[in-house]
């Protein structure tokens, strides 16, 4: 089973949570998601204050790890023996320490003593920059400097360490992050998974309280025009499709499931699109392209819009009532594909929109055979009607 450690930035303590932090953090969420989907085992990291942790019910963050910069021990600690690791590529300036990124080029690490920041060792005048700490709390979280098992299970030899930014904060990441570590004889990230800084100046709290943490999540995984398309989407790709199918298994069946019948045609397609679905989003991710994720399943339902006009249901419905016996193994054919595909989306939209993936479930999945009465999947905020 692989370790997986996947991060957000850690925002310096000084500041408040904005779009761009909530991009990342809902990118990172779905990856760790995804990666746990999988059979992975995942640890999620963000930070660094409380303003930010408040944001895990809004935003539907599974982060099992959060460090507080400015209150942590195991920060202070670990970024005091992250220094004096790097010892050889430090050196005392008139404008303070600086760290030799290459030999032409050093990048400034330290600043005059405030009082707010961590002391550098053996030089009290001095405290470690917040360029460097912030990098820092990446492996101090998990108790480097304190000899802790966490360090050596998901850094030294965890087999991927994701950090998820924005294209801001790529100069640290790509120069002096992995220079520290290089100093440190630490081993550098896996993987990068960069995007660009949205200019949405709304806070995300706001946003998701507005709009509803599925919409916000969507917004910013599928880079929809704005939250109420997002929202709109949501409720007529998925919402739609699956509300139809559990009221056609009640309709017609009673609200039991079908006795699985061997799809043809059309049904036959549908079935071997839900198989390839999992390994389409698999693959969207590993290519850290988190919108033709997204994609690979709106196709699916798109797919099960075309086959449920295309097979009418109803029709055959209609003919079984008259004494068409055949008629109804079509329709029994017909509502088990279309379970089969709520089933698959309930499951794939689970890293983008857990809480509808969840909804999904609970109206289309059982293990007793017979599904709840229907009740719309997604209903939508009566405040997002007439937005664009």
């Amino acid at each position: 089973m692989s370790r997986v450690y996947v991060t957000t930035t850690l925002p310096r303590v000084d500041t408040r949570p904005d779009l761009a932090y909530a991009l990342e953090a809902v990118r990172a969420d779905a990856l760790a998601r995804h990666h746990r989907m999988r059979g992975a085992r995942v640890r999620f990291l963000s930070g660094s204050t409380a303003a930010y942790a408040a944001l895990r019910e809004p935003l539907a963050l599974c982060t099992n790890d959060f460090v507080y910069l400015a209150e942590d021990a195991r920060h202070r600690t670990g970024v005091t023996r992250l220094w004096q690791a790097c010892a050889s590529d430090l050196r005392r300036t008139d404008k303070g320490w600086v760290f030799r990124l290459s030999a032409t080029a050093d990048a400034l690490v330290s600043r005059p003593r405030t009082g707010a920041g961590i002391p550098v060792p053996d030089d009290p005048g001095h405290e470690v920059d917040d360029g460097f700490s912030v990098l820092a709390g990446y492996v101090t979280s998990l108790g480097y400097g304190t000899d802790g098992a966490h360090h050596r299970r998901w850094w030294v030899e965890g087999d991927e360490r994701v950090h998820v930014v924005d294209s801001d904060a790529l100069p640290a990441h790509t120069g002096l992050w992995p220079a520290v570590l290089e100093s440190a004889g630490q081993p550098a990230p896996t993987r990068l998974l960069v995007h660009d800084r949205p200019t949405d100046p709304t806070a995300p709290d706001v946003l998701a309280h507005r709009h509803g943490t599925d919409a916000v999540r969507w917004w910013l995984l599928r880079d929809a025009a704005s939250p109420a398309r997002a929202d709109r989407e949501l409720a007529d790709v998925f919402g739609s499709l699956v509300d139809r199918v559990v009221v056609l298994v009640h309709r017609y069946r009673d609200g039991r499931t079908p006795t699985p019948v061997e799809p043809t045609g059309p049904g036959r397609a549908l079935v071997e699109s839900c198989r390839a679905t999992p390994e389409r989003v698999a693959a969207a991710f590993t290519a850290g392209d988190l919108r033709a994720a997204t994609e690979v399943v709106v196709d699916l339902a798109g797919e099960a819009e075309r086959f449920l006009r295309e097979t009418r249901p109803w029709d055959a419905a209609r003919a079984e009532r008259d004494g068409d016996v055949t008629a109804g193994e079509h329709l029994d054919a017909a509502l088990t594909v279309l379970l089969r595909v709520c089933r698959t989306l309930a499951d794939q939209l689970t890293p983008f929109v857990p809480t509808l993936a969840a909804r999904v479930a609970e109206r289309a999945v059982t293990l007793s055979g017979v599904l709840p009465l229907p009740r719309a999947v997604y209903p939508r905020l009566p405040d997002q009607r007439g937005l664009a």
